[in-house]
């Protein structure tokens, strides 16, 4: 039988297990989110795989949808909301890849972008509903 005890770890052990062996370091784990998990359209998925997106727009769709999702309150999040919100860098996105992958993504129909105001770009997202929040 397995006794979880044998797999707890020191703090000497941890921050042995943190240093690389150069001295430096290692980078810190992403950062905890909200969302423990998101419902996802399964057609949305299909649609990704149909038309060959690589690993950059598959990040960035979940960047968007983590952002969508936490953007607004239970059942009501904005669609379109601001491009901003979206944390692609936690997704492993550079400024780069975040171009390429909302490139690939207007291209293909999945989101469309708002550059009216182009300080505050707004990303409409093509498989959930619009919604837009009364102004008060």
């Amino acid at each position: 039988m397995i006794d979880p005890k044998d797999f707890w770890a020191t703090a000497e052990q941890v921050k042995a297990h943190q240093v690389r062996e150069d001295g430096k370091k290692k980078p810190r784990p992403r950062q905890e989110t909200k969302v423990g998990f998101l419902k996802v359209d399964v057609a949305l998925w299909h649609r990704l795989v149909e038309d060959k997106s690589g690993w950059k727009a598959w990040a960035m769709v979940g960047a968007l949808y983590e952002a969508w999702f936490t953007t607004g309150i239970y059942s009501q999040h904005p669609n379109p909301f601001p491009l901003a919100r979206t944390d692609s860098t936690r997704w492993g996105l550079n400024k780069q890849q975040k171009y390429q992958a909302l490139k690939f993504l207007i291209r293909i129909r999945l989101i469309d972008v708002d550059r009216s105001d182009p300080k505050n770009p707004l990303v409409t997202l093509a498989w959930v509903p619009r919604y837009s929040p009364r102004a008060s």
